[in-house]
């Protein structure tokens, strides 16, 4: 008599969870804006696009789909985490906006410093890539950012140029008033000692 044995195999997975892939890029390149304080990224819409893009997807039509979705969603919090405002605000100036115009008005709005740091990390990411979970470190990066314990750069004057003039209430000149006021106003809790 022989036993019929049965052997159970390991079916491997249909759909295995293969991490964010490239939109660790997209991700990462929005935590150096945020950074550098030229984005304010809202952390919970984003953390949910991450979240949502990391469910497993079996059928190619579908992963087609989600990626098509995927893309119009990430331009759309870009543009949102930019604060940029309404798209019809955006769009009416430059309707009649020359080609050289608009070349011009991009060369005084990019910053150059930030630009180098972006060509910097889409090289670091190629180079760490196949060593690293690179979607591991964009889930911490969340995780840093939903902590509010990020450092922040040293602020430029343009940066400071940009936050006062951007606030109705304090103008550069009441922020020199009130600097000159407090240097001519004794502290109270100092002592003098004879």
């Amino acid at each position: 008599m022989s036993r019929s044995k049965s052997v159970l195999v390991a079916q491997p997975s249909a759909c295995p969870l293969n991490g964010l892939g490239i939109w660790n890029l997209y991700f990462l390149s929005k935590f150096v804006l945020a950074w550098s304080g030229h984005l304010h990224l809202q952390v919970l819409p984003n953390l949910i696009f991450a979240l949502a893009l990391l469910i497993p997807v079996s059928s190619a039509l579908w992963r087609r789909i989600r990626s098509l979705v995927a893309l119009l969603v990430a331009v759309t919090l870009l543009y949102q985490d930019a604060g940029f405002g309404p798209l019809h605000d955006v769009i009416a100036p430059a309707q009649g906006v020359s080609l050289k115009n608009l070349i011009d008005e991009l060369a005084a709005v990019i910053d150059w410093h930030v630009c180098a740091l972006l060509l910097l990390l889409i090289v670091g990411y190629w180079v760490l890539n196949p060593w690293l979970r690179m979607t591991t470190l964009t889930l911490l990066g969340f995780v840093w950012f939903s902590l509010g314990h990020v450092l922040t750069p040293v602020e430029t004057p343009d940066v400071l140029q940009r936050t006062y003039m951007g606030s109705a209430s304090q103008t550069p000149n009441s922020v020199q008033s009130t600097e000159r006021d407090e240097v001519n106003t004794p502290s109270v809790h100092t002592k003098e000692h004879p």
